[in-house]
């Protein structure tokens, strides 16, 4: 059952208006909003393993909207590292440094780039 309401599932596809995301990152972004445990495709496909891990995507995610590069570009530039861990690693030191954690996803894994 899902467990985020749907007004605020309406006003994340208004966010995201016009920028091509999948659902599983607008989930996750949902999920990462109302501070809400993640599914496990959303877990294995972002290399959430962790409590560190979930904190500093979350801590990624504001701090791309502080930096006023706003939830679209996170979305975007989410939906590009899905599955890579170097690069959901990459966009935690981009926008939440102070975040020393290694990214390693199930998509890694079965490729070898682990």
């Amino acid at each position: 059952m899902d467990t985020i309401p749907l007004g605020f599932r309406q006003q994340i596809d208004e966010e995201l208006a016009g920028v091509q995301v999948r659902p599983t990152v607008k989930g996750l972004l949902c999920n990462l909003l109302l501070d809400l445990p993640l599914s496990g495709p959303q877990a294995d496909d972002f290399g959430i393993t962790s409590a560190l891990h979930y904190q500093a995507l979350r801590a990624a995610l504001d701090g791309a909207v502080e930096q006023e590069e706003g939830m679209a570009a996170f979305a975007q530039a989410l939906d590009q590292a899905m599955g890579n861990g170097k690069q959901l690693t990459e966009l935690v030191k981009r926008y939440a440094p102070d975040y020393e954690v290694t990214f390693t996803t199930v998509w890694d894994k079965l490729y070898g780039r682990t």
